[in-house]
């Protein structure tokens, strides 16, 4: 369990999803989809600081159901070209958090990440004075070999190094963050009106990281969660 009652879980589940009608609440193995992260934090925090936002009755009601705080998210930070940053901020305000408060920002389309995950990040932000821990996993797709169309329709380097490095080991180790774990002060988000810089890595494997975006992704999930339960 994480003892620090200045922590506060924010998992953020709204109604509209471009990729998957009604994500956040579709079933996952007989479950939906937010459930996994609500059970995760519940395992570490106690259930009177986890929150759960949402613009949708049914998505508010499981929360109601496990125990948690509800928190109505605004129409006006609803829609597709709202941030979590707006979320964030209205938690705060919300909630008035004091400057010591700790953010653990959960969002729910990372089921494969568990309570060992937040647990093992929230360590590694105890160690920090400033900035947020990040959840991140090694990327494939390496930036020194992508290519980019010019204005006159050819291929060039994205990063234009005056070191010609062709064999994959002697390029740089790169990351990209998976959206499972965030965790930072509210002091800090409020001075930079942002997820704070600097940003602390935790690394997590490809397995774990897995981001529903789309339904090939929910039912790849699918399929990895039951050869698990098997095991």
């Amino acid at each position: 369990m994480i003892r620090d009652l200045n922590v506060k879980v924010l998992i953020p589940a709204r109604s509209g999803s471009k990729g998957i009608h009604k994500k956040n609440i579709r079933p996952l193995l007989g479950k939906p989809l937010v459930d996994y992260t609500i059970l995760e934090a519940l395992k570490l925090v106690a259930n009177e600081n986890i929150f759960l936002s949402s613009d949708a009755k049914d998505i508010l009601q499981r929360g109601n159901e496990l125990g948690i705080n509800i928190l109505q998210r605004p129409e006006e930070i609803s829609n597709d070209d709202s941030t979590a940053n707006d979320l964030i901020a209205h938690f705060i305000e919300e909630k008035e958090l004091n400057d010591e408060s700790i953010i653990i920002y959960l969002q729910p389309t990372s089921p494969l990440r568990n309570a060992s995950h937040i647990s093992a990040a929230f360590e590694i932000f105890r160690k920090q004075e400033e900035g947020t821990v990040i959840s991140v996993a090694p990327s494939k797709q390496l930036p020194h070999k992508s290519l980019k169309l010019n204005s006159i329709n050819q291929l060039e380097p994205v990063i234009n190094t005056h070191k010609d490095i062709t064999n994959r080991q002697d390029m740089p180790s790169t990351f990209y963050p998976n959206g499972a774990i965030y965790i930072f002060k509210s002091k800090f988000f409020l001075e930079q009106r942002t997820i704070p810089e600097p940003k602390i890595p935790y690394l997590m494997n490809d397995f774990e990281s897995i981001d529903i975006d789309d339904i090939l992704d929910f039912k790849i999930v699918e399929i990895l969660m039951r050869k698990e339960n098997e095991l």
